[in-house]
């Protein structure tokens, strides 16, 4: 899969199958003609061939998700939330989660909206912001649980970016992640079309952030260059 630039390196199977959204079937019996010798090679597939069939697999996966979404609405005025378990914190705006109701075997990972977190190598607001969303996860949790941390996920108009990760807005519980991130100084406010259901919230937190001197605006230590400039001197 193709990685988000200034991602972490480090990297988890996104499937614990590549076919995790296969549909099985049983295998056709051998025609009693045909001699056992002749029976043909397994093919082998391509990189190329792989790189396809995982894209199909994530389109089917953010499809099922928007199934869920979509479904269960009814006449509620808020978007239905789809549950997920954190598996890993990539990085200030990116998780990696499972879809209990989908896939539990298969990982995907999620772009929070809105926001735009510093690149982990952009010391040092990158690891600061990746640590504050791994312990801002792990507050739910009791203390020394070997469980995962949930949220719920909540999707926009467009469900799927260029690197195929799912686009949403992460919940824990009444708490929008992707806003506090930016309310506590660790990301910039950064909607783009056609995702700004959150827009104008993002920006008052990202303006509060900023009048208190928080974080990434902190005026002993700024950050002075957006994480979209950073990435173009990698």
């Amino acid at each position: 899969m193709t990685q988000a630039p200034g991602e972490s390196g480090e990297t988890t199977a996104i499937s614990a199958s590549p076919l995790a959204f296969a549909p099985t079937s049983a295998s056709a019996p051998a025609s009693a003609s045909a001699p056992a010798s002749a029976s043909a090679p397994a093919q082998q597939l391509t990189w190329g061939d792989r790189l396809r069939r995982h894209h199909r697999l994530s389109v089917v996966l953010v499809a099922l998700i928007a199934v869920l979404l979509c479904g269960c609405q009814g006449g509620s005025s808020k978007s239905t939330l789809v549950e997920a378990r954190i598996q890993r914190v990539v990085s200030g705006h990116t998780l990696e989660v499972t879809i209990p109701s989908a896939d539990p075997a298969r990982i995907q990972r999620i772009r929070l909206i809105g926001i735009d977190a510093p690149n982990i190598e952009q010391k040092p607001w990158g690891a600061e912001a990746k640590k504050f969303l791994q312990e801002q996860l792990d507050r739910q949790l009791p203390q020394g649980s070997t469980e995962k941390p949930s949220v719920q996920l909540e999707l926009d108009l467009q469900q799927q970016d260029q690197y195929q990760r799912v686009l949403a807005y992460v919940w824990q519980g009444k708490l929008l992640l992707n806003q506090a991130l930016v309310a506590q100084g660790y990301a910039l406010s950064s909607s783009r079309l056609p995702n700004v259901h959150y827009e104008e919230r993002l920006k008052r937190a990202q303006e509060s952030a900023r009048l208190s001197g928080l974080g990434l605006w902190n005026p002993q230590n700024p950050m002075r260059q957006t994480p979209e400039e950073f990435r173009g001197t990698l």
